[in-house]
């Protein structure tokens, strides 16, 4: 079902490239993982580009529109990095860059028609060791240029005690779902969806076959 400006999914997904728990990439098995997410918008982190293109096969697959930004050349090749697709279109995109950090990191804010809903998104994937903590303000200050509805998702290692107060600072809803890492045995909530303009209805946190995290799904209703 295409979502409404009544009824959005959100979701946010840290795929581990697709990466079984035997350690192999199955893209098919990524597909219907990201598939039966069933989401309006959904963000994904650990994504590779390059000869195989995950981003393109998920963009077919799932009938969304999608856009990338690279956070550094993978070792194997190709391009390393975050994703966002959406029921919709996706208009202007900005691509934030974090290249101090231990590993360089990336972001992206875009604006997005899904449904009858216009959307001002910005997901990432944010640095360890407390780096994350200085990255998440930038990437909401180039959000909160946008028009409301507002939506940040992804993996922004951070726990949800760390990362609350500084979404809550910026006027965002963000949502206490319960642990999202790892996988088999989640002890924090590292996955994150805060919201402004949007009222949260619902929340899961899905363990799929692939990756070693769980993915985040929100439900929201516009305001």
């Amino acid at each position: 079902m295409v979502g409404t400006a009544a009824a959005l999914r959100l979701a946010t997904f840290n795929i581990k490239r697709g990466m079984r728990p035997d350690g192999e990439v199955d893209l098919p098995l990524l597909v219907d993982a990201c598939r039966s997410l069933d989401a309006d918008v959904l963000a994904l982190q650990e994504v590779i580009v390059g000869d195989v293109d995950t981003v393109a096969i998920l963009s077919e697959a799932l009938a969304m529109t999608a856009v990338f930004v690279q956070a550094v050349v993978a070792r194997a090749g190709g391009q390393y990095g975050n994703a966002l697709l959406v029921r919709g279109a996706v208009g202007e995109v900005e691509e934030l860059f974090f290249p101090d950090d231990t590993e360089p990191r990336s972001a992206m804010v875009a604006t997005a028609v899904v449904g009858d809903a216009d959307l001002s998104i910005a997901t990432g994937h944010l640095g360890l060791r407390g780096q994350a903590a200085g990255e998440l303000p930038v990437v909401l200050a180039a959000l909160a240029r946008r028009l409301a509805p507002l939506v940040v998702l992804g993996d922004l290692n951070l726990t949800f005690p760390e990362a609350a107060p500084i979404l809550e600072a910026s006027g965002f809803t963000v949502v206490d779902a319960g642990p999202t890492f790892p996988v088999r045995k989640p002890n924090r909530q590292l996955d994150h969806v805060g919201v402004v303009g949007l009222t949260v209805v619902g929340s899961e946190v899905v363990p799929l076959a692939v990756s070693d995290h769980r993915a985040l799904v929100v439900t929201a209703d516009r305001v």
